[in-house]
């Protein structure tokens, strides 16, 4: 992936020249496309970041309430394993639950276990279509869709592929069907 992604900073516009030159697009389409691909890469990274601030904040919060050592330490941990999807924050807070439950700190241990089972590990499905869908002016259902489904096909790259490659598909619809409407028209006339 990294050299994938050198590969792409290095040599990508000549790249995506390349591949757009081939396309049957007029100029104004092929900005389209590039435009909403642009947008949603954008929106899907700035709501990943967002979402790992909240996650992890969130978490450090029960940690800090629950006096834990070193809240804000685990709290930054918790927002960058967020990334990972599904148990990102829990390769933290699971432990912790452990740790306190065998200290016996039973009711700091289930505090912190139903806050970061519930509240945590939730909000990134109420955020994700919020801050992505808005920005790519996608439906949530199919923001939800495109990212699991980038999920279940590209791993941890899907959360900003599958998404993209969504919206792609969306604006070259939408394209397909303006120019279904200009070829009517001009059949009528």
């Amino acid at each position: 992936m990294l050299v994938a992604m050198f590969s792409f900073l290095i040599d990508g516009r000549e790249l995506l020249d390349a591949i757009l030159r081939f396309t049957p697009l007029s100029a104004d389409d092929k900005e389209r496309l590039m435009g909403t691909f642009v947008s949603v890469g954008r929106a899907t990274l700035k709501g990943t970041v967002i979402i790992g601030i909240v996650q992890g904040g969130l978490a450090g919060l029960s940690f800090w309430v629950a006096g834990i050592e070193g809240a804000l330490f685990w709290s930054v941990l918790m927002a960058v394993l967020s990334i990972v999807p599904g148990i990102g924050c829990a390769l933290v807070w699971v432990p912790a639950v452990v740790f306190l439950a065998l200290n016996g700190q039973t009711v700091a241990a289930v505090g912190v276990g139903l806050w970061c089972a519930l509240v945590v590990g939730t909000i990134d499905n109420v955020l994700r279509p919020i801050l992505v869908g808005k920005d790519t002016e996608m439906p949530d259902l199919l923001v939800m869709l495109t990212t699991l489904g980038g999920l279940a096909l590209f791993g941890a790259a899907g959360l900003l592929l599958g998404p993209i490659i969504g919206a792609l598909y969306v604006t070259v619809w939408r394209i397909w069907g303006s120019a279904m409407d200009e070829a009517s028209v001009a059949a009528q006339a």
